[in-house]
């Protein structure tokens, strides 16, 4: 892989993805490319397509996945498989159309069956049942690979599939409503730390850039402490500790990102597809590769070393009532080392890095998210005015989906101010930053994508009406302000 070459890493803004730019940048690649949602949707077929035809990248990442906890995982099963499935399928397919010299596709461990001996090998694909509640992710894994494979045989390409296991460090997902075991352990403690320091300005910092259940910085102490003991951060018997689910036993795997981009580069740079299978065999199967460390920690040991690292005096609490989930998870890494390449970053000084990274980045800079909310506002009043400004609140640009005169007649509303001046009275507001048209019920995943909308807001007269977005972005319902409505105005205006 030539340093001008032009690359793509597809999910660049990804933990892996972000890792990749910068560890390629650090080498001395110098022609990258990458693209945003908005700029290029991989799931439709057409635009991807013609993105390799205008951009002939000559080596792909492809680390682009629509990716979820357990609850989005099993809840939006379809999305899952569809959207990663079309993620997958446009970009190996294109890549082998305009003769894409390398193309390395991520993975995951979840392809292997659940009652999977330890520590997993590459041979143990397709062995037995699948963890039920992310079935619909792992099989769109396991069909990336067999496409990579596939292709390679019939059309002689050079596709390579890693599946790499659990990963943390830089841009990992710190929001407790959603997180891994790592990145949640580390703000919880983080947080109790500054709570028995009485540290309320680095709190409020805290929240201020990810909220948690919409409780943010500007929200009081007693507030913050009541949302902060639902996720287990609690004073006991005056002293602050920390619950943990299960028991602590539970084993687990992690590598550092950057360690984990170090060795996709390495593949890219050192590996053929003709590398990773005997060429003896008749049939050719199990030709992914396994990326980890092959070590393994307790839960108990890596919430220790995290409170050792944060410099927690409190205790941790571990609930045997609450479920430890599997056991054991450990890749068996020898073929990734029989290929040349070994983990660099030890955990402890990974958990280091990635407690300064937080530090620095997430507590000083507040994360860039979008809002995005719908309404006629007819006869604009000030509770609309207040929820738009809690809104605003949640992130840093609040997107309005205004209903259009036609759809508010679909709707049989009787609007009494027509769509553009509604919409002038709206880009007036200074909590709103863009007005777009609502023409239809339907359109609101488009635009939730399109804007790349992290966090979509209604009221809470709407409650649960709007859960399917879960599948794509956060969803809060807020309360509506008490004692004014539009309908309520139109009736006093009838009356009049």
């Amino acid at each position: 892989m030539e340093k001008s070459a032009k690359i793509y890493v597809a999910g660049h803004r990804g933990l892996v993805g972000s890792a990749l730019c910068k560890v390629l940048q650090q080498k001395g690649y110098t022609n990258l490319l990458y693209r945003t949602h908005v700029e290029l949707d991989l799931t439709n077929q057409q635009a991807v397509e013609g993105f390799f035809e205008q951009e002939k990248p000559e080596y792909v990442f492809l680390a682009a996945a629509k990716v979820g906890g357990i609850v989005a995982n099993n809840t939006y099963r379809g999305a899952f498989i569809y959207e990663n499935m079309m993620i997958q399928n446009n970009v190996i397919h294109q890549s082998y159309v305009h003769g894409v010299k390398k193309l390395l596709f991520l993975g995951s461990t979840c392809i292997y069956p659940k009652e999977c001996p330890q520590p997993m090998r590459e041979d143990s694909l397709l062995t037995g049942p699948l963890e039920y509640t992310n079935e619909p992710y792992a099989i769109a894994k396991i069909a990336g690979i067999k496409m990579c494979e596939s292709y390679n045989l019939q059309y002689g390409t050079n596709f390579i599939s890693v599946m790499p296991t659990n990963l943390y460090g830089p841009n990992d997902n710190f929001d407790l409503e959603t997180s891994h075991v790592l990145p949640a352990l580390l703000r919880k403690i983080k947080l109790a730390h500054y709570l028995e320091t009485h540290n309320w300005d680095q709190i409020k910092k805290d929240l201020t850039n990810l909220p948690i259940e919409n409780v943010d910085g500007t929200f009081s102490n007693e507030e913050i402490i009541d949302v902060l003991s639902k996720y287990g951060v609690q004073k006991l018997d005056n002293k602050w500790v920390v619950e943990i689910w299960g028991t602590g036993q539970p084993l687990r795997e992690f590598l550092y990102s950057e360690d984990m981009a170090d060795a996709c580069i390495h593949i890219m740079e050192n590996v053929n597809f003709k590398d990773t299978f005997d060429p003896t065999t008749k049939e050719v199967r199990n030709t992914h590769i396994n990326i980890g460390t092959g070590k393994e920690i307790s839960i108990n040991a890596l919430a220790n070393l995290i409170k050792k690292t944060v410099g927690f005096q409190g205790e941790l609490v571990f609930n045997p009532e609450k479920p430890d989930g599997t056991l054991r998870k450990l890749t068996d890494v020898s073929k990734l080392n029989e290929l040349g390449w070994k983990f660099k970053v030890e955990l402890e000084n990974g958990i280091r890095k990635m407690y300064e990274w937080y530090q620095n980045n997430s507590m000083n800079n507040k994360k860039s998210r979008t809002v995005i909310t719908y309404g006629t506002f007819d006869l604009l009043h000030y509770g609309h005015i207040e929820i738009l400004r809690r809104a605003s609140q949640l992130g840093n640009k609040l997107i309005v989906g205004l209903s259009t005169d036609e759809f508010n007649e679909i709707k049989g509303k009787n609007c009494k101010i027509p769509y553009e001046k509604r919409k002038e009275l709206l880009e007036s507001i200074e909590y709103v930053d863009k007005v777009i048209p609502e023409s239809t019920w339907d359109q609101k995943i488009e635009d939730v994508k399109n804007n790349q909308a992290d966090i979509f807001v209604m009221g809470d007269d709407w409650e649960g009406k709007f859960d399917f977005l879960k599948a794509f972005c956060k969803v809060t319902y807020l309360p509506r302000t008490i004692g004014i409505s539009t309908t309520k105005l139109k009736t006093i205006i009838n009356k009049g």
